[in-house]
């Protein structure tokens, strides 16, 4: 039986190789669509501990003073610095990620690793690394110079463990104060080839092989949400503080007069995540609808076409339940086929962007939906064909073979 049903299987290779197309780029659709819902979920939930309605922003400060605020439990914060490679006079730009903000954001990586998963010697700092023109990749290590104290540097080993994907958002300096910022605005999109500015991203466990960093550093991008203990009084407090930083030492407007209200912020913050929930998620159930009525048109017709064949099975003393799985197991060969045409294609896009830099990652959540869509088809192809059969007596079936 089962061999009979692999000839039969070949026989309608045409039927088949539009299933498994279909299916292919329902995965690479969905793919991407979840993708981005991932990306905008991701970095919602982590600015959600920071920006609050009582919420603190302060635009930028200097080692003196990030050690006088440090003391905040509930504080985000980009501590940056600069230097050179070597003898080159391009600047890089290095910011420092805790682990909080490393596993939330999780940068896209052209290739390499992360640095949690590489090891290296007290003289030997492991960092991702941009797009460069210096033509630093994944395992390379170079000398870093960074600026300190007027002419002197800070000289530090660098072991690339990754190379960042242009076109996502990251945790660096705040691009921008407007009257309309979300939780967005916060998590800039960085991209070598428009900014032509390299940058290095290290984690704050590696940070602490480099001696005197704190001094060499500005500390940008800082959101303080004050936690239950703070009183009214001690929020008020150190917002005057911090004006008064900024303009005594700084000679800056304060920044408590450039931010929008943090109420606002997270409002549309919010409203802002919703959209592209309400954007998104619509749209994939869409696709899956649409792709799901589809293949039940060429399932329905294979069934139809096949009548001689599951007529055979009939009088080889097969009942509806083992025609139901005989097309279960084609579609399931099917799916096997399409999910790994599919995560090739999405390996291949990843590595040579064939078609721009489309955010489609294969993480996790992604091969789970895909394993999903995949079991959902098996058994929508399964009861299609018990339900066209059941149209069918076994008596007529082997009538109309005649």
């Amino acid at each position: 039986m089962f061999r009979f049903g692999i000839s039969e299987y070949i026989r309608n290779w045409w039927f088949n190789l539009c299933v498994i197309l279909i299916m292919v780029v329902m995965m690479l659709i969905s793919t991407i669509f979840i993708s981005n819902i991932d990306e905008q979920t991701k970095i919602h939930r982590l600015a959600s501990k920071y920006i609050d309605t009582d919420s603190i922003f302060v635009a930028n400060v200097f080692d003196d003073f990030y050690k006088e605020i440090s003391k905040e439990k509930n504080m985000l914060i980009s501590q940056t610095f600069f230097g050179n490679q070597g003898d080159n006079t391009g600047t890089i730009r290095a910011s420092v990620y805790s682990k909080e903000v490393m596993e939330g954001i999780k940068p896209r990586l052209d290739s390499g690793t992360y640095p949690s998963k590489v090891k290296k010697d007290n003289d030997t700092v492991v960092a991702l690394i941009s797009n460069n023109p210096y033509g630093i990749k994944a395992g390379d290590t170079f000398e870093y110079n960074i600026s300190y104290k007027e002419d002197e540097k800070i000289k530090v080993n660098i072991y690339v463990a990754g190379v960042i994907s242009d076109g996502q958002r990251l945790y660096t300096d705040l691009g921008h104060i407007d009257s309309n910022m979300t939780f967005e605005d916060f998590f800039q999109i960085y991209s070598y080839e428009q900014e032509e500015e390299v940058r290095l991203i290290i984690p704050e466990e590696e940070i602490k092989k480099i001696k005197n960093i704190e001094t060499a550093s500005v500390f940008y991008n800082i959101i303080i949400n004050p936690d239950d203990t703070m009183s009214a009084e001690d929020k008020r407090n150190l917002k005057d503080k911090i004006s008064n930083y900024e303009k005594e030492v700084l000679q800056s407007i304060p920044s408590d007069s450039l931010y929008p209200d943090a109420e606002d912020i997270v409002y549309r913050s919010n409203e802002k995540y919703k959209g592209t929930l309400l954007k998104y998620v619509p749209l994939t159930v869409i696709v899956l609808v649409l792709f799901l009525i589809s293949i039940t048109g060429i399932v329905t017709i294979k069934t139809v076409r096949s009548i001689r064949y599951f007529g055979i099975m009939y009088i080889c003393g097969m009942n509806y339940t083992k025609a139901q799985f005989m097309t279960i197991l084609e579609m399931t060969f099917n799916s096997v086929l399409a999910f790994a045409f599919t995560t090739n294609l999405l390996d291949l896009q990843k590595q040579f962007k064939l078609v721009g830099k489309i955010n489609c990652n294969i993480g996790m959540l992604q091969m789970l939906f895909m394993l999903s869509v995949c079991i959902i088809i098996v058994l929508w192809s399964g009861q299609t064909t018990k339900n066209v059969l059941k149209g069918n007596t076994p008596i007529e079936i082997i009538k109309n073979m005649e």
